[in-house]
């Protein structure tokens, strides 16, 4: 559990000016813009993206055990498993 809390912990120290951006930009799109799904959409997009930079630039990786080249699996099949969950919910279920 301490490990899942310092990796978090230090993810925020990491990206917290971009997280602020993102929950920012989420609001303007949500709240004026009125579009949901829009915002959902780049919230998730943003979320994904800034522990993706914190994974592969830091050693987060290597305290997990992992290689370079299984951290970037890792990334990559996560990244398959939200655009499948995206598509699903967009596509699948609107119909």
């Amino acid at each position: 559990m301490e490990a899942i809390r310092s990796f978090f912990v230090n993810y925020w120290a990491f990206s917290q000016w971009y997280l602020i951006g993102i929950g920012v930009v989420y609001l303007v799109i949500l709240l004026p813009f009125r579009q949901p799904g829009k915002a959902g959409a780049f919230l998730v997009v943003g979320l994904y993206i800034t522990l993706t930079a914190y994974f592969l630039t830091t050693s987060a990786y290597k305290d997990m055990g992992l290689d370079k080249e299984w951290a970037l699996g890792v990334v990559i099949v996560l990244g398959l498993a939200l655009c499948g969950l995206m598509y699903y919910a967009y596509f699948i279920r609107s119909e």
